[in-house]
């Protein structure tokens, strides 16, 4: 199993990629970041590790970095879009 985090972000929230080495299947949570430097770091591991992201799951935390998340998760669906999930888990 691949774990990384990446601190993103002037907030510095954590973004995580969770993956199968052997299916090369990943998650990646909570993608808020800013610039195209952190995006880029981001891509490069997914690339590196020749992962596949089927989810991107965005966690609220109550604080205006959640909207940029679903600017990354745009990016990242038109980057690969073969049967990508994009879940928004809402505040209770």
């Amino acid at each position: 199993m691949l774990v990384k985090t990446f601190t993103v972000g002037w907030l510095s929230t954590n973004c995580y990629i969770i993956g199968c080495e052997e299916t090369k299947k990943a998650v990646l949570l909570d993608p808020g970041l800013e610039n195209k430097t952190e995006f880029d770091q981001i891509m490069s591991f997914i690339k590196k590790h020749s992962l596949e992201i089927k989810y991107i799951i965005n966690t609220p935390r109550g604080h205006f970095i959640d909207l940029a998340k679903s600017v990354v998760s745009t990016a990242v669906a038109s980057w690969k879009r073969n049967n990508m999930y994009i879940i928004y888990l809402n505040s209770c």
